[in-house]
């Protein structure tokens, strides 16, 4: 059985590193949030991802520090970011007019 310890940090980022794998650590996001997705998108080329719950370091890795900020930055506010989007969608749609809406039956 693997040990890890845990780099205590807020719900939606932690880090940990593995005794398993010597020398190996990840920063570990919620699997619910589309933050690793979105990380793979800008920095597919700068880090190496573990399904959609980490970015994962060899000891020896040069991290590149300014885009694992903006991956933190993007992490601790995504629920702020979330909520803000689904606020504008749905002012958006409730100032739509009753005339431009479209009827489900595709008519």
């Amino acid at each position: 059985m693997a040990k890890w310890r845990k780099i205590e940090c807020p719900e939606v980022v932690a880090v940990f590193e593995t005794y398993s794998k010597e020398g190996r650590y990840a920063m570990y996001f919620h699997c619910q949030t589309t933050l690793v997705d979105t990380f793979k998108e800008i920095f597919r080329d700068d880090f190496k991802f573990e399904g959609n719950r980490a970015i994962v370091f060899e000891k020896t890795d040069q991290v590149p520090v300014k885009e694992l900020r903006h991956c933190i930055s993007l992490a601790l506010t995504y629920h702020l970011n979330k909520k803000s989007v689904n606020k504008d969608i749905t002012r958006r749609s409730s100032r739509r007019p009753a005339a431009t809406k479209r009827r489900r039956d595709g008519g």
